[in-house]
């Protein structure tokens, strides 16, 4: 996701399309993931861990492929929808096996040396991806991505081999609330959106946005009904009675959602202040070099104190970068900019 998010001020002039319309570039990535994710992990749960794990990898790599040929903004949009898929397998996946492959006490240092390498990818990524747009064509940043994730592949084929570690869950894969999941969050993300007829404010389009945020209660409603009398439900909202396990929910949708803000930064950097996509790699960078550095150590604290003071902390730093660059507003310099980026991925190590 990273190396595309300096790509979209490139690919509006590319397609010459407005900012709505590009944005869907990362929109429909993240919508396939996180509609698909919790799909994934109940297949994990259900099937070989390392089966999903390749499918997930060559879905993915697949979707890589068609971006790069694509000659519309249409059909990116689509191509990138199927990457998001193949990601929400992995994401589903990777974790568990972590989790399989370390005793519980060295569990926080592992998910935090994971989270370190997916953080390094994002750092070289962004790296390559400026360097791409500045001397090369957009398109580079989807056939290097293309070439690294039949490497993955290959590598997840050769990991199938070995046997597996885990006890399948009993059950039957909830397609229902699948569905009803997906179609509730696609409902939540297109309401915003001015897809309807005439001037694009709320106003102009009023049934639209109406009828798309009753359509998410509808099939919110419709899915809690659904679930709650699953004998193997999608969602176990048993779940959310633990409250450690709903707060650490809540704060990582927190998180995520200011992590999100990352795909305004380049059009801040390129359309605002006029700089090239160097600039917009180099603050983007900093706060992920700082991130990955400071993942395995949070890690490690956390194993050692298990101190519940960590992840507000963290919480409360990238609150504050957030509310400064708000404030601030116009008058926020590129230098002020990128400090308060790294404030931030600072905070999102530590988290």
């Amino acid at each position: 996701m990273s190396p595309v998010s300096p790509m979209l001020p490139t690919l509006e002039d590319y397609f010459g399309v407005g900012v709505a319309t590009v944005s869907w570039v990362m929109t429909s990535y993240l919508l396939a993931m996180a509609g698909l994710v919790l799909a994934g992990g109940r297949l994990v749960d259900l099937l070989c861990h390392r089966r999903v794990f390749l499918v997930g990898n060559l879905v993915f790599t697949f979707g890589a492929l068609l971006s790069s040929l694509a000659p519309t903004v249409a059909l990116l949009i689509v191509c990138r929808a199927i990457q998001g898929t193949g990601s929400a397998l992995i994401l589903g996946t990777s974790l568990a096996l972590v989790a399989d492959a370390f005793p519980e006490g060295r569990r926080g240092r592992a998910v935090g040396i994971a989270v370190t390498g997916a953080a390094l990818g994002s750092f070289s990524g962004l790296v390559m991806a400026g360097a791409f747009l500045q001397y090369l064509d957009w398109r580079w940043i989807f056939y290097v991505g293309t070439v690294l994730g039949l490497a993955s592949s290959a590598l997840a084929w050769r990991l199938c081999k070995f046997p597996e570690t885990h006890t399948r869950a009993r059950g039957s894969f909830d397609a229902l609330g699948a569905v009803l999941l997906f179609g509730a969050m696609a409902a939540l993300v297109l309401a915003p959106y001015h897809l309807h007829s005439g001037e694009p404010t709320f106003s102009a389009g009023l049934p639209y946005h109406v009828g798309m945020f009753t359509a998410f209660l509808v099939l919110a409603s419709l899915l809690i009904v659904v679930e709650r009398r699953r004998d193997n439900p999608l969602i176990s909202f048993v779940h959310f009675k633990r409250i450690p396990f709903s707060f650490s929910l809540f704060a990582n949708l927190v998180l995520h959602w200011n992590m999100a803000v990352t795909m305004m930064v380049p059009f801040l950097v390129e359309k605002g202040l006029g700089l090239r996509p160097w600039y917009t790699t180099l603050a983007l960078v900093t706060g992920l070099g700082f991130s990955m550095m400071l993942s395995p150590l949070s890690g490690w604290l956390y194993d050692r104190t298990r101190s519940w003071l960590l992840r507000p902390a963290a919480m409360l730093l990238m609150a504050t970068t957030l509310f400064a660059t708000a404030a601030l507003g116009n008058g926020l310099t590129y230098w002020g900019f990128y400090i308060l980026l790294t404030l931030r991925g600072v905070a999102s190590g530590l988290f």
